[in-house]
């Protein structure tokens, strides 16, 4: 089916993460891959580069231009991620890269972090009035509560507004070290595993499995349209692939179950073709994800509710919950 090697390689990466079947069931290939996580794939990649490595001096000449192929393929594709970050990465020939397997191994694997920079705090004295006020003056109690749940979340839990788009129904329980406080897990949707035990047919068991086979979606943060969500990554607190909410001071964690227990009698009472926790009450929209767009026109209304306007500069953002003024 490819004629260069690069395109077999690319697709062979590509559908180890993403698998062959599309969102109706269907695999031209009639591989019926299922995704693999983030881990196994690489884990993967990793063999095939050390059996390259193992068969370099026993293959014979026609093994030897296959082999070459592929290398040549592998060492370009480490080659580019090396140098795409170089701002005189493009002046750059790849017919002088001497990169061996080690550091194309290296280079393929190696995670690329981005500083957020300085960003300015929420003021904390003026949260209080942001809670009960601004987000307290809705026509729907539905939506007040809410839209409370993500900015404790923020606030209190230290997460992103993305980060708390994302959770699953599933996600919350009660903390075993506070039964009056709630225990929350932030999983990645690719990577984490799906809840309540479930496997596929063949033994899978990610959350973008799950959403495929049973609600026919695929990951927030693989979408196009206004459901999109980023996921940044980071340190994971259990093999599961999650993080733990941190609640500081102890007391959010508190007033975030009482808020939960509320709202999630709203929640359960709605059909939903989706896990996800934070739905849109508005009529064109009910039932489904509530979006950052729905969130981010709520929470400059909160803002003018107590007489104050959106300004990173002087934190009034949402990004400004996830930091300490000092």
């Amino acid at each position: 089916m490819f004629s260069e090697p690069d395109r077999l390689l690319t697709s062979f990466i590509l559908r180890l993460r993403s698998g062959t079947l599309d969102e109706r069931g269907i695999d031209p290939s009639g591989l019926y891959w299922e995704p693999k996580s983030f881990l196994n794939t690489k884990n993967i990649i990793r063999c095939l580069i050390s059996l390259l490595n193992w068969l370099e001096p026993k293959c014979t000449k026609t093994h030897k231009l296959i082999q070459n192929d592929f290398r040549s393929v592998l060492l370009y594709s480490a080659w580019y991620r090396k140098n795409i970050n170089d701002f005189l990465g493009h002046t750059k020939s790849f017919k002088n890269c001497t990169l061996s397997y080690k550091e194309m191994n290296y280079c393929s694997t190696k995670t690329h972090l981005v500083a957020e920079g300085d960003a300015v705090a929420f003021p904390e004295e003026t949260f209080k009035n942001l809670f009960f006020d601004g987000f307290s003056t809705q026509r729907d109690l539905r939506i007040s509560i809410r839209d409370k749940l993500i900015l404790l979340l923020m606030h209190g839990g230290g997460v992103r507004e993305s980060e708390a788009m994302s959770l699953w129904v599933s996600d919350i329980e009660l903390d075993p070290l506070n039964s009056n406080a709630a225990l929350v897990k932030i999983y990645n949707e690719e990577q984490g595993v799906a809840p309540y035990g479930w496997k596929s047919n063949r033994g899978g068991n990610s959350r973008k499995l799950f959403l495929k086979e049973k609600y026919g979606r695929v990951p927030r943060v693989s979408m196009f349209n206004t459901e999109h969500l980023g996921w940044k990554g980071g340190t994971i607190d259990h093999k599961d692939g999650y993080i733990i909410v941190n609640w500081f001071p102890s007391y959010y964690g508190e007033i975030f179950l009482r808020l939960w227990k509320i709202y999630h009698q709203y929640r359960a009472s709605i059909l939903c073709n989706h896990p996800y926790a934070f739905i849109s009450f508005h009529k064109k929209h009910f039932g489904f994800p509530y979006t950052l767009n729905a969130f981010h026109q709520n929470y400059k209304n909160a803002l003018k509710r107590i007489n104050l306007l959106p300004s990173k500069h002087a934190g009034y953002d949402p990004h400004g919950h996830r930091h300490i003024a000092i």
